[in-house]
């Protein structure tokens, strides 16, 4: 006999903890259906969105493969989410 784990249909939404005034709970990942919606739902003050750089990575191997030249720096896009601008879609960092 096996134990069954019960399906969980929704994101469980941690509750924001007590905190001391001027303390930001901040996150580093930016995930749509918990980064963003938990900056939304005030559980997170701010989030930050990042690429992975596989993809570039990958371009990149490529282009040195074939004898391209390739720059030596890649900057990869990230965005800052808070409650003033998550409904935008966050706000890019350059």
């Amino acid at each position: 006999m096996g134990t069954t784990i019960p399906e969980r249909t929704a994101p469980i939404s941690p509750p924001r903890p007590p905190v001391a005034a001027g303390i930001k709970f901040l996150g580093i990942d930016a995930l749509p259906q918990e980064g963003v919606a938990y900056v939304s739902q005030g559980i997170l003050d701010a989030t930050f969105q990042y690429p992975t750089g596989g993809a570039e990575a990958i371009a990149t191997a490529l282009k040195i493969f074939n004898g391209e030249t390739v720059p030596k720096e890649i900057v990869l896009g990230t965005r800052f989410f808070d409650k003033v601008n998550v409904a935008q879609g966050g706000l890019e960092l350059k």
